[in-house]
């Protein structure tokens, strides 16, 4: 049997370095002073109640860093890069904004899905429907309050960027450099024992029996590079260059970029597919068809937004 606990240092090493290099994705809230108006005391209200349930659920999405006093607002690093770039532009930051609302709308609705059914009636909304409803509305309503304000869209541009996690006393008294060291060697030996491991497998993988390899592909045709080419040539971009494909365009691209995995199948434990929640703790997976997920990402290079094609 496999020694798996390499794989467990390995784990342990990546979640140490992903929370060192990750930003702090909360913080205090204290809305702008163009925001403190009556018109918006209600939706203020609610995001304040509504943060504190989910809060106190510990359902809180942390996918995203939520600029102080906008609430119904989230970034990430890609959607801060273009803060200072929209701030002479209107219809630039008026898109930025949008962005930066859809991005929080989406964690919310998976903050409320996960929400538990004791924290509701909430501030007077009955259920889940009902909130997420509550929550659109006031959404609208304050980034039409934010936009009408310059001070406002300034404190935003200003607030809205992913802070990182080093402490200034600590590189101040250079305990970053000092740690460095343990750090390096550390996985210097885990490097030499994962190299060992490595070879001992690939020795045995060399020796008859081999474990049968496994192929996935898409069931869809091959498409014609021409086609595909077209396609990408003729995406819509908003004001910030992001490129917006519609439904068909975005399963087109996928479609046509799709990988074939090849996995060495020496049990169950090596198949994958679509998960599910059963009557286990954890998720469980449906191994009779095996599924691939795909999403879209963006990233920024050399000065051009980029379509990027995540398959997992």
């Amino acid at each position: 049997m496999m020694n798996h606990a390499p794989l467990k240092r390995l784990a342990a090493l990546l979640a140490a370095a992903w929370v060192a290099g990750c930003a702090t994705l909360t913080g205090p809230l204290p809305a702008p002073p163009e925001l403190q108006t009556a018109d918006n005391e209600d939706c203020r209200q609610w995001f304040t109640a509504l943060d504190a349930a989910t809060d106190s659920a510990g359902v809180r999405d942390g996918g995203a860093y939520r600029p102080a006093g906008s609430a119904w607002l989230r970034t990430d690093r890609f959607l801060a890069s273009f803060g200072q770039e929209v701030d002479a532009h209107m219809e630039a930051f008026s898109v930025w904004v949008a962005h930066l609302q859809a991005l929080d709308a989406s964690a919310r609705e998976a903050e409320l899905q996960n929400l538990p059914l004791q924290f509701l009636p909430l501030a007077g909304v009955a259920d889940k429907h009902e909130a997420a409803l509550k929550t659109r509305q006031c959404a609208d309503l304050l980034t039409g309050t934010l936009l009408a304000s310059a001070p406002s869209r300034a404190l935003l541009i200003q607030r809205a960027r992913v802070p990182d996690d080093y402490a200034d006393w600590q590189r101040a008294l250079g305990l970053y450099p000092v740690s460095r060291l343990p750090f390096f060697k550390g996985v210097e030996r885990w490097q030499q024992e994962t190299a060992r491991v490595m070879e001992q497998t690939q020795a045995a993988a060399s020796t008859p029996p081999y474990p049968p390899v496994t192929a996935y592909a898409s069931a869809d045709p091959a498409l014609p590079a021409s086609r595909i080419a077209a396609q990408y040539s003729r995406l819509p971009k908003d004001a910030l260059g992001i490129p917006r494909p519609d439904g068909p365009a975005q399963a087109l691209l996928l479609r046509a970029y799709a990988p074939v995995f090849e996995v060495e199948t020496a049990g169950p434990h090596d198949r994958f597919s679509s998960l599910y929640w059963g009557t286990a703790p954890a998720p469980q997976v449906n191994t009779g068809q095996p599924v691939v997920y795909q999403r879209l990402a963006y990233t920024r290079y050399q000065g051009q937004t980029l379509l990027q094609l995540v398959y997992s």
